[in-house]
C-alpha cells in the first residue's frame, strides 16, 4: 500500500535529476532545502547556460517567446496553443506541453512544413553529449504523446572552432546544429519504464537506500552530496587521486569505503595511491627525499605564480574563440637568496581585453633572472600563449627562463613552448 494519495509530476528536469540518482529526484521534490546551493562558480556555470539560451533564439528570428515561469505551467501551455495556431510565426521559444504527468519546456521549436515541427534543445557545451539526447527523448515522450507532430530532433550547441572577429556575433558560426533524430528516437520507448521506475520510490516516506558513487558527479554534481556523505569516514576512497573507475569499482566491491582500510598490497594501487594511503594510516606528511635538493639547485631568486582565467563560452575579445582560457590577474611571491619574500599582484577591471595589460605587468615583474616554481604539472586550458596574440609584448631573454613552468612561459614567452589542444566542456 502507497504511503503518500499522490506525488508530484515530474518535468524535464525533474527526469534528469531522477535519471542519474532516485534518490535525488527524491529529495529535490520533499527535502529540497538539504541541497547545497551553487557556489559562484557553479552559479555562474548556470547562468552562461541561460546567457547561451536567449542568444541562441536569434538562430531562428521572428519566434515567439512563451514567456510564462515554470510555476504557471498552464498558462504556458494556452499561450502554446495560441502560437502554435498563428501559421505566421516561424518559431516558438519555451512552447509548454505535457502529457503522462510530465510538464516539457522546448528550447526552440521550429515549423517544418504542414502541421510538423523540428526541435531544438540548445547547450552551452561543444559537443552532444549522452545526458543531451536523454533531455530530448523525455520531450519526445511528452510531445508526441501530446499529438505534435515532430518531424526532427536536435542539438545546437557552441561551435569550438568559431573566431570572434568582433561586433555582433554570427550565430551562425557561433553555434552547430548536430541532427540526432535516430538516436533520439532509439531511446523514447524505455522512457515509460524509466518513469515508472523513478515515480516508484516517491510513494515512499522516506529516501530510497542508494549508495554514494561515481553517479553523485555524472553527469552532473548533485546537489545533495554533502548531505548524502555525512556521517561517512574521514578519508573516503574518494580521496585517492586519479583513481580509475575499476579501482573504485573493485574497492566498492571489497566493501571497502576508506583509505585507511585499503590494504598496502592492494591490486591496482599506484605508487602515488601508496603514498597517499601511508601518510593518511601514519598521520604523518609525505616528503620527497629528493626535493631538497631539487630546491637547493634552483637560481635565486625564486618566483611563486598564481594566476586566474575566465573562459566564456560566448567569446568577449576578437580573435577568441568559444570557452579559450582568458588570464585577467596573477599573484607573484619572489623569495630572494637572502630569504626574503616580497609580493605583487595584478588585476584587470577595465571592458577590454586583459591579456596584454596581464602580460606586460608580468614580465615587467618577473625580470630577467631567478626560477619559477608551480604548485601543478597540468597544463593551463588556453587556445595559446598570451603574448601570441600581443606579439609586441617585451618578454626576458630565453636564458631566463630555464626551468620555468609551463604556466609561467605560456603567459610571457612566444618561443619556449608550444600551445597544448584545448579540451572542450
Amino acid at each position: 500500500m502507497a504511503d503518500r494519495e499522490r506525488i508530484p509530476n515530474l518535468s524535464k528536469s525533474r527526469f534528469m535529476a531522477g535519471l542519474q540518482c532516485h534518490k535525488r529526484l527524491y529529495l529535490a521534490l520533499y527535502q529540497a532545502g538539504l541541497a547545497e546551493a551553487p557556489g559562484p562558480g557553479q552559479q555562474a556555470i548556470l547562468d552562461q547556460g541561460t546567457q547561451v539560451g536567449v542568444l541562441a533564439r536569434g538562430y531562428v528570428p521572428g519566434g515567439v517567446l512563451i514567456d510564462e515561469d515554470s510555476t504557471l505551467h498552464d498558462a504556458a501551455m494556452a499561450h502554446t496553443r495560441q502560437a502554435l495556431a498563428d501559421a505566421a510565426l516561424p518559431a516558438l521559444y519555451e512552447a509548454a506541453f505535457a502529457h503522462d504527468e510530465v510538464a516539457v519546456r522546448v528550447d526552440l521549436l521550429l515549423r517544418a512544413g504542414g502541421n510538423a515541427f523540428d526541435v531544438i534543445e540548445v547547450k552551452s557545451s561543444t559537443q552532444v553529449k549522452e545526458e543531451h539526447l536523454w533531455d530530448l527523448a523525455i520531450q519526445a515522450h511528452v510531445l508526441e504523446g501530446a499529438g505534435l507532430e515532430v518531424r526532427n530532433y536536435a542539438v545546437l550547441h557552441i561551435n569550438r572552432d568559431y573566431v570572434y572577429p568582433g561586433g555582433e556575433h554570427d550565430l551562425r558560426q557561433l553555434f552547430a546544429l548536430a541532427g540526432v533524430s535516430d538516436a533520439v528516437r532509439g531511446l523514447v520507448p524505455r522512457v515509460p519504464e524509466l518513469l515508472a521506475a523513478m515515480r516508484e520510490p516517491l510513494w515512499a516516506v522516506e529516501p530510497p537506500p542508494v549508495d554514494t558513487g561515481d553517479h553523485c558527479h555524472a553527469p552532473y554534481d548533485c546537489p545533495f552530496i554533502a548531505h548524502c556523505h555525512a556521517g561517512g569516514p574521514e578519508h573516503p576512497v574518494g580521496e585517492l587521486p586519479r583513481a580509475g573507475k575499476a579501482l573504485r569499482n573493485s574497492l566498492a566491491n571489497d566493501g571497502i569505503g576508506a583509505v585507511p582500510e585499503i590494504p598496502a598490497d592492494y591490486p591496482g594501487l599506484t605508487d602515488l595511491h601508496a603514498r597517499v594511503r601511508e601518510a593518511v594510516v601514519s598521520g604523518q606528511p609525505y616528503h620527497d627525499p629528493a626535493i631538497g635538493a631539487v630546491l637547493r639547485s634552483l637560481e635565486h631568486p625564486l618566483h611563486f605564480l598564481d594566476f586566474e582565467t575566465i573562459n566564456p563560452a560566448v567569446p568577449l575579445y576578437p580573435g577568441t574563440r568559444p570557452y579559450d582560457q582568458i588570464p585577467f590577474q596573477w599573484s607573484l611571491h619572489r623569495l630572494d637568496a637572502g630569504g626574503a619574500m616580497s609580493h605583487s599582484e595584478f588585476l584587470h577591471d577595465g571592458p577590454d581585453d586583459p591579456r596584454p595589460h596581464f602580460t606586460a605587468a608580468l614580465v615587467e615583474a618577473l625580470g630577467e633572472r631567478g626560477r619559477c616554481a608551480s604548485t601543478t604539472t597540468s597544463r593551463p586550458r588556453s587556445s595559446g600563449p598570451c603574448s601570441r596574440s600581443f606579439p609586441t609584448t617585451p618578454r626576458p631573454s630565453r636564458a631566463s627562463w630555464r626551468g620555468w613552468s609551463t604556466c609561467c612561459r605560456r603567459c610571457a614567452s612566444t618561443s619556449t613552448t608550444r600551445s597544448s589542444t584545448a579540451r572542450s566542456p
